[in-house]
């Protein structure tokens, strides 16, 4: 209804100007006093209608409700017309109302909506379910538009809608598209699947509008609007936001990429060693099913103190939240626990067979299997020395993504990933600006937050080529602030508060320190903002994925 009202005025506005036009050409070039905006036939002048609407409602009411507003919206721009050109505006008899039919708009081929040839545009703003919440329906109809797409199954709902209209300007190139969606989409692995494909059949995005809050009846969503085409433009428009609330900013460049920046298409690639040669970086221990033998802390002093054997095998347990939130909770390592004290123990063998229930009334097969080994962890990642922890999720607020030093005995929980045998140099590298520009970019989202990924991030990360003096320059400025960290953490200050929107300006000057001098490493000249950043590290990758 909005697009027909705006279409409608901006008839209106084409009509004025060419009735000024033509009142020039009648009056040698000048306007006059006596110019009115006028017209004797109106009905020769107005062509956009109701009829040339075509749509897809799922909801016999809803498809009701775009048929009669269309009609109101036609009724209230023929009003304005006759307002505007002097002359009375009504169509009768009553023209072909709009054609909008009921259906699941990725079932129905859209061939048989409407005619192929005569489509020029294709707009809307299809489903916000995304990746995760996809039903088992929403999963099937997804595949079902295009079975042979790389990585469909990991793509949010929306897409088929991305997909099905690229089918109708295979057909017609001369077809545009713009949808509004939800951001993931031009994020992390579903920008490489979705818009990364899109590119290499021949499409191009030629507008944009970057993540922005969107009111969507009462619900605060983070969407994005992208315009797509076989048409290849050599300005493109790009919509920037400083903030999720802020007002866009226009800038036009030559080229817009699947993650929404204006520059050459990325066309990142999964990697599963680092590219740089660094440590691997793996997942935390998964806690599936072991739910029984974790505990919090005041349980934990309990049970040590009740079963004082136990002490031993109890390990710190760190995730996300705990990370986050300064606590740790701990798990009850049984692995290497000699078999007679696991068996004269009531209250450890009631925890382990808790277990098994969980593991076998589980719908995963994996735990099923592991019914009859309850002593061990569901994935056991447990590392023995010093390692960097990693939040998965973090709060997409954050500058940086906080990440932490952990030792011997504290195991990680799969909310996390895990850097063995990682030093302070590397420490500063990944806390260092330079990285966040990479991961923010490369990274996915869960809604607004960071999904970090080990071989999409880290693993494509380039580090800058270094000696022993740099490093250690490097791991100075780190134990700067680490120990201001500290200084927080005796007060009972938490790393989420510490890595909000306001940091505490000491560490703040901190981490700043630290910028500049790993940026130092990269090249002398200063860069000039988080584009600039992206795109230098990008130009290292494309070098270095050569070797490979």
């Amino acid at each position: 209804m909005l697009a027909y009202r705006e279409l409608r005025r901006l008839e209106h506005e084409v009509v004025s100007e060419v009735l000024i036009q033509e009142w020039k050409q009648d009056n040698r070039g000048t306007m006059g006093a006596e110019y009115q905006d006028t017209l004797l036939t109106i009905e020769d002048r107005i062509i956009v209608e109701v009829s040339q609407f075509y749509g897809v409602e799922l909801q016999p009411y809803a498809a009701s409700i775009a048929k009669l507003g269309l009609w109101l919206i036609d009724h209230l721009m023929n009003m304005e017309a006759s307002n505007k050109f002097g002359q009375y505006f009504v169509r009768l008899p009553l023209h072909a109302g709009a054609n909008i039919y009921v259906d699941n708009a990725l079932k129905v081929d859209w061939k048989d909506i409407v005619p192929v040839t005569k489509l020029s545009y294709i707009l809307g703003n299809p489903p916000f379910i995304g990746h995760n919440a996809k039903s088992v329906d929403n999963q099937k109809e997804l595949k079902s538009v295009a079975p042979k797409w790389k990585g469909i199954s990991n793509l949010d709902y929306v897409s088929g809608w991305f997909i099905k209209a690229s089918k109708m300007m295979e057909y017609n190139p001369l077809i545009e598209t713009a949808f509004v969606s939800t951001n993931s989409i031009a994020q992390g692995t579903q920008a490489i699947n979705l818009f990364s494909e899109l590119f290499n059949k021949g499409f191009n995005i030629n507008f944009a509008h970057q993540t922005f809050e969107w009111d969507n009846n009462g619900a605060k969503v983070h969407v994005i609007i992208t315009g797509f085409s076989k048409i290849k433009k050599k300005q493109r428009k790009l919509y920037k936001y400083s903030s999720l609330k802020a007002e866009a900013q226009l800038v036009e460049v030559s080229n817009i990429n699947e993650y929404l920046l204006p520059m050459k298409s990325v066309k990142l690639t999964a990697m599963y060693k680092q590219i740089s040669g660094k440590p691997d970086m793996i997942y935390g221990s998964n806690m599936s099913t072991g739910t029984a033998l974790m505990f919090k802390e005041k349980e934990y002093q309990e049970f040590i103190r009740k079963i004082p054997w136990t002490k031993e095998y109890m390990r710190p347990l760190i995730g996300a939240k705990e990370l986050t939130n300064n606590f740790k909770r701990y798990v009850l390592y049984l692995k290497d626990a000699k078999p007679s004290l696991i068996n004269s123990t009531n209250e450890v063998l009631e925890r382990l067979n808790k277990v098994k229930s969980d593991r076998k009334n589980s719908k995963d097969i994996l735990a099923n299997q592991m019914v009859d080994t309850p002593t061990l962890l569901y994935s056991d990642r447990v590392l023995d020395g010093d390692f960097l922890v990693i939040p998965i999720v973090t709060s997409g607020n954050r500058e940086y993504v906080p990440i932490i030093f952990e030792k011997y005995p504290t195991i990680a929980t799969n909310k996390t990933f895990q850097l063995p045998n990682a030093d302070k140099y590397i420490f500063g590298i990944l806390e260092s600006r330079m990285h966040m520009c990479w991961m923010k970019v490369t990274v996915g989202r869960l809604k607004s937050d960071y999904s970090y990924s080990n071989t999409l991030v880290y693993n494509t990360f380039v580090f800058p080529e270094t000696n022993k003096t740099q490093e250690e320059t490097v791991a100075n400025l780190v134990d700067n602030v680490l120990t201001i960290r500290e200084k927080y953490f005796k007060i009972g200050e938490k790393i989420k508060d510490l890595y909000s929107k306001l940091m505490p300006p000491d560490l703040r000057k901190a981490h700043n320190k630290l910028d500049r001098e790993v940026e130092k490493l990269y090249r002398k000249q200063p860069f000039n903002s988080d584009e600039d950043r992206f795109e230098y590290l990008l130009k290292l990758y494309r070098r270095e994925i050569e070797k490979f």
